[in-house]
């Protein structure tokens, strides 16, 4: 049996990182944004959101809690 040497954890976002966003429903549209040095990204129709240290699951939840 062999043992992996590379271990599998999830990606989180941080600042910087760009972002795709597609808004569905009532004001569908489609958002490129870039997550700020506070950890927010601003999307219209939803707001200001904080997304840093989340996976792309849960910012996807956030989001749609908004």
């Amino acid at each position: 049996v062999s043992q992996s040497r590379y271990l599998c954890f999830p990606v989180t976002i941080g600042s910087d990182d760009e972002l795709d966003i597609t808004l569905t429903g009532l004001n569908e549209t489609t958002v490129n944004t870039t997550v700020n040095i506070d950890g927010n990204i601003k999307i219209e129709y939803v707001g200001l959101v904080n997304v840093s240290g989340l996976t792309l699951e849960d910012a996807k939840a956030r989001i749609s809690e908004k």
